[in-house]
């Protein structure tokens, strides 16, 4: 699986080179795991991109616990875990970047918790985001190095 997922990482992204892994992003020795495989097989760590998130979809009423704790898990305790660990690899060479990408239902709860919807809805969802528009991944491309796609043509 992790040789299909890094093509597809390497078509998208453009990269000649690039290391894949299944992780758990709530469980740290699993996420130390994956930054030391780019390490070893790259000599180090310049780019980290954290995209890891979960959400559920029930009123706050009827939300069990458990369910709140795995978004809390993944959501937010990942992505200390995947920065904590990209970032000590990366000032081990004297920097990098990271990104860290979130769901749009951060700023925005879906319908399942007693967001409005609609037309204007829409409109005022997409005014809220800077680019007018949701995200694209050559977005994050653009936004930490070069890409095999044009602005326009990620638009497409």
């Amino acid at each position: 699986m992790t040789d299909r997922l890094g093509g597809r990482v390497a078509l998208v992204t453009g990269a000649e080179r690039c290391v894949a892994a299944v992780v758990d992003v709530a469980r740290e020795e699993d996420v130390e795991r994956a930054v030391r495989t780019a390490t070893e097989r790259f000599g180090g760590l310049d780019v980290g991109v954290n995209a890891a998130g979960i959400g559920t979809a029930a009123p706050v009423h009827q939300h069990p616990r458990a369910d709140r704790r795995a978004v809390l898990d993944e959501s937010l305790t990942g992505v200390f875990l995947a920065v904590k660990h990209e970032a000590q690899a990366m000032l081990a060479r004297g920097g990098g970047a990271i990104v860290n990408l979130t769901s749009s239902y951060g700023r925005h709860p879906g319908e399942a918790m007693a967001a409005p919807t609609g037309p204007s809805a829409r409109r005022a969802f997409l005014d809220s985001i800077p680019l007018g528009r949701p995200g694209q991944p050559n977005d994050v491309m653009a936004a930490i190095g070069d890409s095999p796609l044009t602005p326009t043509e990620a638009n497409l």
